[in-house]
Formats: structure tokens, sequence, C-alpha cells
């Protein structure tokens, strides 16, 4: 099992965190859970165009930006 500054730089090399922990993008459940919605709806918001997500190879991100833009908030 990793360790959390293991994880935490492995996350760094990969785009996902900025050096101070600042997330820059969440993958569908972990913006699922961070919006208290199910999956279901959280591709329909995508699918809508209501959500603005990314696809990283086979990975669906969504900007940490376009879910504050979502709840009305600055990014």
């Amino acid at each position: 099992m990793q360790d959390l500054e293991t994880a935490r730089r492995g996350a760094v090399r990969k785009g996902t965190i900025v050096s101070d922990g600042t997330r820059l993008a969440y993958s569908v459940d972990e913006a699922c859970k961070a919006l208290g919605i199910g999956r279901v709806l959280m591709y329909d918001l995508i699918n809508t165009g209501r959500i603005h997500s990314v696809k990283v190879g086979a990975r669906r991100l969504i900007p940490a930006s376009a879910l504050a833009e979502f709840l009305g908030g600055a990014a």
C-alpha cells in the first residue's frame, strides 16, 4: 500500500494535483462524491454539456473549474 506522500508525488507527475495540494481535475467518481450525486446523473450532466469534462486515454476527468462553474462559484 502506498503512503500518502508517494501517492501525492504520483499524482503530481500525472498532472492532477499542483504542488500546494490543490486538485486540478477529478475522476467521475471523485466528482460525484464532491457534489453528492450519482454516476448516472453525472454522466447526464456531462452528456448534456452542463459540466465540462475531458477525455484522457480511457479516463474521463472533470476539471475543478468545471465543478466550480456548475455550482456558480469562481474557479
